[in-house]
């Protein structure tokens, strides 16, 4: 988001800025951590931070990244998901490196589900298209609240992930 001051120009919100700075941090440092760990063995202090962050740093990261999507924009769209065919790509490339050839059984489907984290990339792309349809309609706040907490308990807890993965 950007703020216009008198003479019409515009400067950098940098209160979004360090939440988004800070929310890449916390994913950053609690992927490394979950890598390490298996190495270095449980560190109860780093758990517990770890296990803290991750119930509010991907909600906030959804939060923070809808509220820029108020408005539709296909050339947002568009550069999220030639960003995301292009990181698949080279993850592809990983994969062919490392198997000597296309492994066996490979097909599209594998090619445009998301790998790693690129999960993230999806819901944005998706979060963009549907944010001008929920934003008419009426409280879409509370709607979207229980949805949440009911695709983060018990058995719908890759709801989420269905969500995004199955169409394709």
């Amino acid at each position: 988001m950007s703020l216009t001051d008198v003479n019409g120009s515009k400067e950098r919100d940098w209160l979004f800025d360090n939440i988004k700075g800070m929310l890449i941090f916390l994913v950053v440092f609690g992927h490394l951590w979950t890598s390490v760990r298996s190495y270095v063995g449980s560190v109860p202090a780093l758990d517990f931070l770890i296990f803290t962050t991750s119930s509010f740093k991907m909600p906030l990261f959804m939060f923070v990244s809808g509220f820029f999507a108020k408005k539709f924009k296909w050339d947002g769209i568009i550069k999220l998901i030639i960003t995301y065919l292009v990181i698949q790509l080279a993850f592809f490339a990983v994969d062919v490196i490392q198997a000597k050839g296309v492994p066996a059984g490979y097909s599209v489907k594998d090619f445009l589900v998301p790998g790693f984290s690129m999960w993230f990339m999806l819901a944005l792309v998706y979060l963009r298209l549907l944010a001008p349809i929920l934003n008419r309609v009426k409280f879409i706040i509370p709607i979207l609240a229980v949805l949440s907490i009911v695709a983060m308990s018990g058995s719908y807890s890759s709801a989420v992930q269905e969500v995004i993965v199955r169409p394709l």
